[in-house]
């Protein structure tokens, strides 16, 4: 089924809901149960946000909607839907801040790749990058930073009036540094989620063609195909298929699997919506962000109550050891997140007691 159909046919949809909820689409049960919440940030804005966080940080999504009295088949319904099947018992403040920030809401993309953004940032400071090393401990005093590393056999140490940190508190934590008690236990809790993805490029005969576009399919199997077309330069007419975004349990199953097995397995599921998709496979690849050394795990993902419980150890500096990331800001898993927080860490930095003579 299309999205329009589904929305203006709920009832041909296989979910047992209660009789109030039958002829109602996912969005408009989801709609209603936060419409006083939405009412609150338009009203006040972002000084509503404490007070949404003190009542319903304690939520998982999942209790939430109960709470909202959904039926266990709209639970479903709604989870289904909007690709939060795997989220349902992550911090319901997570899904409500996307949602009201209007986080997908006029997207922007670089045309020519996102990695023109930091091959940008590189021109800039490349004669300050290394390459290949590794950090291995974080040593400070009153006067400043140093860092010890690995470069291949070698070590070697980095020494600065401050260090800015913004690897992944997954990646951070093997990493020795004499941080506060606070400061380790939320590099400890931090909760980052399991993702897969599987792109499989293939022609626009198969995806549909003209222009650029943008379609993605929901449904209750690890492949939920989106894609966009033609590539980045226009020069071809081949397109990218992003055959399968997994989280949770189902990105634990399928990075169980060798990569050429996880694109076999999203063939086949890519193939009960689009059935020539073998015909016109040429090659694909599989990325498993928990089995990524450098990442360990895709982004930050509050479970319930760790932004009350972990915010605030999580940006304060520790000595002279400064803190960014996406996991540093309320913007999880987006570029504007490690943004924001890079330019507050800075700023921070910039804005000390200059050091008496």
């Amino acid at each position: 089924m299309t999205a329009a159909e589904a929305n203006a046919h709920p009832e041909q949809l296989p979910f047992n809901l209660a009789p109030s909820e039958h002829g109602h689409s996912a969005d408009d049960l989801w709609q209603a149960a936060i419409a006083d919440l939405k009412q609150m940030v338009e009203h006040e804005g972002q000084a509503a946000w404490p007070e949404i966080v003190k009542r319903y940080d304690e939520y998982s999504l999942y209790e939430f909607l109960r709470h909202r009295g959904f039926s266990e088949g709209a639970i479903e319904f709604y989870a289904v839907m909007n690709f939060v099947e795997s989220d349902l018992h992550n911090s319901f403040i997570e899904t409500l801040r996307e949602e009201l920030g209007g986080f997908y809401v006029d997207m922007q993309t670089i045309v020519g790749g996102m990695d023109l953004l930091p091959q940008a940032f590189y021109r800039e400071v490349q004669d300050e990058v290394r390459f290949g090393t590794e950090v291995r401990a974080i040593e400070q005093n009153g006067d400043e930073v140093k860092l010890h590393c690995r470069v291949g056999p070698d070590r070697v140490t980095f020494r600065g009036d401050y260090a800015i940190c913004t690897v992944p508190f997954s990646v951070l934590r093997p990493i020795e540094a004499d941080f506060s008690h606070d400061k380790e236990r939320a590099i400890r809790q931090l909760n980052l989620p399991r993702v897969d993805q599987d792109p499989v490029p293939g022609p626009r005969a198969v995806l549909g063609e003209g222009g650029r576009h943008r379609r993605r399919g929901v449904g209750d199997r690890p492949a939920d195909p989106a894609h966009q077309l033609p590539t980045a330069d226009d020069s071809t007419s081949r397109g990218v298929l992003l055959a399968s975004y997994t989280w949770g349990q189902d990105a634990l199953q399928w990075g169980a699997m060798d990569e050429e097995m996880r694109i076999d397995e999203a063939l086949d599921d890519v193939e009960q919506i689009h059935p020539r998709i073998r015909h016109e496979f040429e090659v694909g690849a599989s990325h498993a962000w928990y089995s990524d050394r450098w990442a360990r795990g895709a982004f930050a993902l509050f479970a319930p109550e760790q932004q009350t419980t972990l915010q605030s150890a999580i940006l304060k500096p520790e000595g002279r050891v400064y803190f960014a990331g996406e996991h540093c800001s309320l913007y999880h898993a987006w570029i504007q997140g490690a943004l924001e927080s890079g330019i507050r860490a800075a700023r921070e930095i910039h804005e000390l007691p200059a050091p008496s003579a």
